[in-house]
């Protein structure tokens, strides 16, 4: 699990990150806690893709006369 350290290093997701062991003994004991919330987040990933409504962000933008628009 060399990966996820180096994730969380490059990431800088904590203001400390401990040793490689001591990374993995933490990793291992949240695991269960892991697993309980994978299908809570599948359920909410599902629920956002099977969205049909789009908030689009809106900016003023100025308006160019057709004359200038190239054919």
């Amino acid at each position: 699990m060399r990966k996820a350290l180096q994730w969380v290093k490059a990431l800088r997701l904590f203001s400390f990150v401990p040793s490689e062991s001591r990374f993995n003994r933490r990793r291992h004991r949240l695991m269960p806690l892991l697993h309980a919330l994978a299908p809570l987040l599948r359920a909410v990933w599902e629920s956002l893709e099977a969205c049909t409504d789009y908030a689009l962000d809106t900016l003023r933008v100025r308006a160019i006369p057709a004359s200038i628009v190239p054919d």
